[in-house]
């Protein structure tokens, strides 16, 4: 039942179209039923598409439809519920120090499909051997699709097709590299390759690796592995010569001829190990492990585990905020630049050195592998003018008759068609085959799920689906506790894509022609075009041109994640944390997006429609009927549905203020929590803390002339994340009070208190202070609560999310709902009123390497962030109608 909902899950993402692909070429490519390992494969299908392209010329196109749905497939990684539920179905399992792969259930009758699904060892993708191994794989596919097609007695093509998938999955490892080494140079030539892997076959014995293993070569692995690699180098050469028709190339006789499995031929390379690249790519999908990979260097480090995961969702707090670099890994052999083991010992550096440059190192790798991830190649200015203008131009020309070459007139209506199917990839950003699906629907926000994107022509609107973030169990209240959150984020037409399409309405899809059919019109006629108007050649193709306008919006602000992200349906892992946070106006985020095409229309000197209406591409000016009537004051949100509104935050404050007044006159303790609380409330809301333990340990490091706070409540090894927080004035004396209620209880003795709480040092700030894995926090200088125990004894208990939750819940029951919220709503509060990704970003903690506000090559100057921030968090206590409870 699983698999088949596995199957069933995957279909729904692909669509009919693919799937009728898919059954086409099942066979070529031995596809099991319940496609294991399918992710793998198509990721490695789509890096073989160079050699499958090669390879296949002359012989048909089959290897292209595969690619095709490869890139289908592999898009479906973005889908991250999907993954994650179906994760061991798509990456395998591991097993102590191992990975079993998912495709060790489908060797025997699925050959082809499990050759695909593995990698070459080394962490280098592009070293020779890695090459090589690559070229295998593409001559195998080739080689299955063309004797499927030569060969008429399919059946006896199951051996061949068996023992060779076998040979390409005994190469991926180092045990063989040898052989691999031998068959490097003619790996790219089937008739050569033909001759060498039969040739290889028969001067290689079966006992070989035994051989290795006696001469020190090898270790051993038990008895007998290996043992069929003779006969499946002569099967895969029998395989090249059905495909090919090499017959003076076949071996042992007729190649129809069953063959018979060498005794003892397990494969002990059906595991992978910690040497293997694959064993951490696949790990980190499989747990909680987070990779950096630079030049064969590996940095991997834990993040919260399964059980600290589910805390940390259920009290509404980003799981990915919280990582353990402490615990990373770099090989000594990095570090030092040579191999200890065998180098002279007397020759090597202080041990203080060493540590430095594995610190060094660490973070270099990390900061490599964030430029990889967020610094793509931007277009300039003139690559957009020219690509813009050059589908103008085409358009023109295709619909005036006037493009060279013998042309007809059906012709030139179907390169109309693939220029405005191209000027909507290039307007929403999004992918060829998204575009082809989007359908016409009558209302923008109907019920119904939409797919990714869909268009709603009466209001002149693109619409695009949003999944928001991973979310944990929920204790729901009533809607108007929370700020209403939609799944789906609307996109005017600044640029009169639109304004081309009419036809009926309700479920229709945009585009009328199957994407082959665009594709093969765009190759033939628009993209030579294009090329010769000096168009980019990275924008000459549908998705290449998908990928302008996010890139250009990528570069307009440093810090601004979010809304690239939600408009153009990416998954940024530097947008995860603050969509995690934030409900942003999508209104506003519309808004937005017009107005950055009405600036970059007007420098690339775009025309309005109104000025030229026979172009594809044309602004839509104010005053024009096709531009879509946005209010950007209008409140519908998308993204956080854990934000809660104003009015229960305000009313939390309330009862609090009330139960002050109410618990003056009763119980010490009860009168302390209550102030505690509220001192409490006050500083997590104004500064965002996060909902852990003890978030500020000492309030008297508060700097009283500035009211700032160096806020260190999720800080790690380097200091990234650890920030200056400041306090508006009433928020510094509300501080100023509770510390002197809490000097008066000490000195008077009304309350039976003990002077420190040993706790657990749960953050580098403390373990860096203490060296150890708990400290005392001094109970004069910091918020904690009292907790009334079985005997009616009062103990101290530390100021967590948790506490924090349950005194709200004493003073009014579902007023605090989740633990984490007050940082939910000083995140969407700040979105709201415009204020600067950078500044937010500064307040919350959330910045990547290389933003960083407050290290020494950084040019954040605390004294004008403070003029900045100031009223906007007067602002906020305001609308919160916060007051300062004097006692």
């Amino acid at each position: 039942m699983a698999n088949e909902r596995v199957v069933e899950a995957i279909s729904q993402r692909l669509g009919p179209d693919l799937c009728r692909i898919q059954d086409t070429f099942k066979s070529d490519l031995q596809l099991p039923k319940t496609l294991e390992g399918l992710l793998l494969v198509a990721e490695n299908l789509v890096n073989l598409e160079p050699k499958l392209s090669l390879l296949e010329e002359g012989f048909g196109h089959r290897t292209k439809l595969i690619v095709r749905w490869a890139r289908e497939v592999d898009g479906l990684k973005s889908d991250q519920r999907l993954v994650d539920k179906y994760k061991v179905h798509f990456y395998g399992s591991r097993e102590g120090d191992r990975i079993r792969p998912a495709v060790q259930g489908v060797y025997t009758e699925h050959g082809v499909w499990a050759a695909m699904w593995f990698q070459f060892w080394a962490p280098d993708p592009s070293s020779k051997l890695a090459e090589a191994y690559a070229w295998l794989q593409a001559q195998l596919l080739v080689a299955s699709v063309l004797a499927e097609r030569n060969w008429r007695e399919t059946e006896d093509l199951r051996n061949p097709r068996r023992a060779a998938g076998r040979l390409i999955r005994n190469l991926h490892d180092w045990h063989t590299e040898w052989l691999l080494t031998r068959l490097e140079g003619v790996c790219h030539e089937p008739r050569a390759l033909a001759k060498a892997v039969i040739h290889e076959g028969k001067r290689t014995s079966p006992d070989w690796y035994e051989e290795k293993v006696q001469n020190g070569e090898a270790k051993a692995k038990g008895k007998g592995p290996y043992r069929s690699l003779p006969s499946d180098l002569k099967a895969f050469g029998n395989l090249l010569s059905i495909a090919y028709g090499f017959a003076d190339d076949a071996s042992d006789g007729d190649p129809k001829r069953r063959g018979k499995r060498t005794e003892n031929g397990r494969l002990p390379a059906q595991f992978l190990y910690p040497h293997h690249a694959m064993y951490w790519s696949i790990l980190k999908r499989l747990e909680d492990v987070q990779l950096w990979k630079e030049s064969g260097t590996e940095l991997g480090f834990y993040v919260p585990g399964t059980e600290a995961r589910n805390e940390l969702l259920d009290a509404a707090i980003d799981p990915a905020e919280f990582g353990d670099p402490e615990g990373a890994a770099i090989a000594i052999e990095d570090v030092l630049g040579f191999d200890p083991g065998i180098s002279d010992l007397g020759s090597l550096p202080h041990l203080s050195t060493v540590f430095a440059k594995a610190a060094h190192r660490g973070r270099h790798i990390a900061v490599q592998n964030q430029r990889l991830r967020i610094a793509r190649s931007r277009p300039r200015l003139l690559e957009i003018k020219r690509l813009v203008t050059g589908l103008n131009d085409v358009y023109r020309m295709a619909r005036s008759s006037e493009l060279p070459g013998a042309v007809s007139a059906s012709e030139g209506e179907e390169i109309c068609r693939a220029v405005e199917f191209a000027a909507a990839c290039l307007v929403t950003g999004t992918l060829a085959h998204t575009v082809r699906n989007a359908r016409i629907v009558k209302v923008a926000d109907e019920d119904e799920h939409p797919p990714n994107l869909n268009i709603d022509i009466a209001s002149g609107v693109w619409v695009r689906s949003y999944e928001g973030p991973e979310r944990g169990r929920f204790r729901g209240l009533a809607a108007t506790e929370w700020v209403p959150s939609t799944k789906k984020v609307v996109i005017p037409d600044a640029w009169g894509v639109l304004r081309w399409k009419t036809g009926s309405i309700g479920g229709k899809p945009f585009a009328i022609h199957q994407l082959a059919t665009y594709e093969g019109v765009w190759g033939r006629h628009v993209r030579p075009l294009l090329g010769r108007m000096g168009v980019s050649e990275r924008h000459q193709t549908f998705d290449g041109m998908a990928a302008v306008l996010p890139a250009w919006f990528r570069g307009l602000e440093e810090g601004e994640h979010i809304g690239p992200s939600m408009l153009f349906g990416q998954r940024d892992p530097l947008a995860a944390t603050h969509q995690f946070y934030t409900a942003v106006n999508r209104e506003k985020l519309a808004q937005r997006f017009q107005e950055v095409l009405d600036d970059l229309g007007a420098a690339i000197a775009l025309p309005t429609v109104d000025q030229r209406n026979d172009a594809v591409l044309a602004r839509c000016p104010a005053d024009s009927d096709t531009k879509a009537t946005i209010d950007p004051k209008k409140k519908s949100w998308v993204g956080d549905d854990r934000t809660p509104s104003i009015t229960p935050m305000s009313n939390v404050l309330q009862q609090v203020r009330d139960s002050i007044a109410a618990a003056h006159v009763g119980s010490a303790y009860t009168f302390h929590n209550r102030l505690a609380l509220y001192t409490a409330l006050a500083l997590v809301l104004v500064t965002g803390a996060r909902a852990i333990r003890t978030p500020i340990p000492d309030l008297t490091a508060i700097h009283g002339p500035t009211r700032t706070l160096c806020l260190q409540e999720k800080d790690r090894g380097d200091g990234l994340h650890a920030r200056l927080a400041l306090l508006p004035q009433r928020v510094y004396d509300q501080v100023q009070i509770y510390l002197a209620w809490l000097q008066r209880s000490f000195l008077s003795g009304s309350l039976d208190m003990p002077t420190v709480l040993q706790i657990k040092a749960s953050k580098s700030r403390d373990r860096s202070r203490y060296g150890a894995e708990g400290f005392p926090l001094d109970l004069r200088k910091s918020v904690f609560f009292w907790e009334k125990g079985a005997a009616d004894e009062w103990r101290p208990v530390e100021l967590t999310g948790k506490s924090l939750q349950q005194q709200c819940e004493q003073v009014s029951k579902d007023s605090w709902p989740i633990e984490n919220q007050a940082r939910h709503f000083h995140r969407t509060y700040l979105t709201e009123l415009d204020v600067p990704s950078t500044v937010i970003n500064t307040m919350m903690g959330h910045w990547h390497y290389g933003e960083e506000p407050w290290t020494a090559y950084s040019a954040m100057d605390p004294v004008r962030l403070r003029n900045e921030v100031e009223p906007i968090l007067d602002r906020m206590l305001d609308h919160l109608k916060f007051e300062v409870v004097r006692i």
